[in-house]
């Protein structure tokens, strides 16, 4: 059975980081601080550097980067997260998602972006069109077609209001609304 495996057998290059395998039925990825996304017969799981399963063969995908101690999995079509034991600790029940920074996760359903933190607890609600980028504590979110910024609390520190708006950079931001661009 292919869930009961344990480890792959084969040789990590620290060079090259890649694991070589005899069995050419594996799709092994590359390597990513020890781990790598590892796929056959249409399921994926993930890999450390001795070939040791961490994560079971199960998931349609697999990202094998653990930001914060989880890494993002999807399967039939919707994502959640496990940790480096391989427990699903965020199930699969978002549309989309982006991997865990400065202790958040953004993540999708019915069209609407929120966060969760690392136990999966919703700390802003599912409101945005668009979200996710943070630079400098603010990120960057699009509600009703308007860009704005919010801080790390949630809190809208620039109004959605404006057509586009870039990333902070050393304190500024570029928006434009209504044709007129500035800081």
């Amino acid at each position: 059975c292919l869930f009961a495996q344990t480890k792959i057998t084969g040789t990590y290059d620290t060079k090259t980081k890649k694991f070589t395998t005899e069995d050419k039925t594996y799709n092994i990825q590359y390597f990513f601080k020890g781990y790598a996304s590892v796929s056959k017969d249409k399921v994926s799981g993930i890999i450390d550097s001795t070939g040791t399963i961490v994560v079971p063969l199960i998931y349609d995908s697999t990202v094998a980067s653990f930001t914060e101690n989880r890494a993002l999995v999807k399967k039939e079509n919707l994502y959640g997260f496990v940790d480096k034991s391989g427990k699903e600790i965020i199930p699969c029940m978002y549309d989309e998602a982006k991997g865990f920074s400065e202790g958040y996760a953004w993540v999708k359903k019915e069209d609407k972006w929120g966060r969760i933190d690392p136990s999966g607890k919703e700390n802003i609600p599912f409101i945005y069109e668009t979200a996710g980028f943070t630079s400098e504590g603010m990120t960057r979110v699009r509600k009703e077609g308007k860009f704005g910024f919010i801080n790390q609390k949630g809190q809208e520190v620039i109004p959605c209001k404006y057509d586009e708006i870039g990333f902070f950079k050393d304190g500024l931001a570029v928006a434009s609304e209504k044709g007129k661009r500035g800081y």
